[in-house]
């Protein structure tokens, strides 16, 4: 018997003494098998408090596959970076960690690459950064998740594919996650260039403060959308929702525009300009409605606070209320945008009350963003 033979059957052996391993199962050769994998990836089936429930215990292995390592606690952490209780909680919140699950070598890279960036930015804008990384990271993994979910479980289910079956599957495309980094840090890189360019010219007419950015900022809604899923399957909702997404990302990287965030039915975007605006706005518009959804949309320009990737103030309070007032296949827009279209694409819509704002607020049409089915509002 060669070594590596001698440290598998002592890997057995172990695993059976644990009560991992029934030696009588006729599957037993099958699982001792995979239970190795799942070790060479460095997944320890006999780490302390992993595994709880033999029945569960393929799904534990598999929830710490995509994170293996030996875990340090919290204070071991602190210790080594010289953090204190306070400082660490707020980073390990940002983040988005689970402090009683321990903490992995690349974890305690991750917390020393911030630390070091702690002399470069101050602590309150690190942690927020660290926020928005935390929740870019979240919803990658939903959408990975889901991913797997729908292309491959759901198919491995239909074939019948038992509990070893997916476990084989799960270390597959466990070795696949490295890959996702290179395109990760290639959109990263790309998007910084372009968000770099935008900053420029969105500063360049504002004086002062470092704070706020001149931009176009946009809604577009989807009316009635609560009927539309009453009518709907969940399968046909999904495919309705999926659809409204890409459609939006695909007109913000023909327009030069950035989606701020889709809210359900809902995209907030900003461009530099407003020409830039209108015709993304134009081409979100017809995109819909070429998807048989009903759109509206608020249009307006002005000096918001640019923070987290994120955007506020007073334009972007006007542009969610316009497209509230806009009726279906309408876009409203305030006197700062009409003003740099010129009255050939826009018409004036008279006087609105709105709710958060004391006065009323004149409002025009977006004349060459209007769809089949609208009609103009005034006052």
């Amino acid at each position: 018997m060669n070594e590596a033979d001698g440290a598998a059957m002592r890997d057995r052996d172990r695993w059976i003494a644990a009560g991992l391993v029934e030696p009588d199962d006729p599957a037993a050769d099958d699982l001792v098998d995979v239970l190795a994998r799942y070790a060479a990836a460095g997944v320890d089936p006999l780490e302390p408090g992993l595994v709880e429930d033999r029945a569960e215990m393929l799904s534990a292995l598999n929830r710490r596959l995509f994170n293996p390592g030996p875990r340090r606690s919290a204070s071991m952490v602190r210790d080594e970076l010289g953090l204190d209780a306070e400082q660490f909680g707020r980073l390990v919140d940002a983040m988005g960690f689970d402090a009683g699950e321990g903490f992995t070598e690349l974890d305690v890279e991750a917390f020393s690459m911030f630390s070091l960036a702690s002399g470069m930015f101050s602590e309150l804008e690190l942690v927020r950064f660290t926020r928005v990384l935390g929740a870019l990271m979240d919803r990658l993994a939903a959408a990975t998740t889901s991913l797997f979910q729908i292309d491959v479980a759901a198919e491995m289910v239909e074939a019948g594919a038992d509990e070893l079956d997916f476990a084989r599957t799960n270390l597959e495309s466990a070795a696949m996650v490295g890959a996702i980094f290179t395109p990760l840090e290639a959109m990263f890189r790309h998007r910084l260039e372009v968000s770099g360019r935008h900053n420029d010219l969105a500063r360049a007419e504002v004086s002062g403060s470092r704070q706020t950015v001149l931009l176009t900022i946009g809604f577009v809604d989807v009316v009635d959308s609560t009927g539309l899923a009453d009518a709907l399957t969940p399968d046909e909702l999904a495919s309705v929702m999926l659809d409204f997404e890409e459609r939006a990302y695909r007109v913000a990287g023909r327009q030069d525009g950035r989606i701020v965030k889709l809210i359900g039915d809902e995209v907030m975007f900003v461009t530099v300009d407003a020409v830039a605006g209108a015709a993304m706005i134009g081409d979100l518009m017809a995109e819909f409605a070429e998807a048989a959804l009903i759109p509206r949309g608020g249009l307006t320009r002005g000096e918001v606070v640019s923070r987290g990737g994120d955007v506020h103030g007073r334009a972007v309070n006007l542009a969610a209320r316009l497209v509230d007032q806009a009726v279906p296949g309408e876009v409203l827009v305030d006197d700062a945008v009409a003003a740099a279209l010129g009255a050939a694409r826009t018409e004036t819509a008279g006087r609105r009350m709105l709710r958060g704002f004391a006065e009323p607020v004149r409002v025009h049409t977006l004349v060459e963003a209007s769809t089949p089915g609208s009609e103009s509002i005034g006052c």
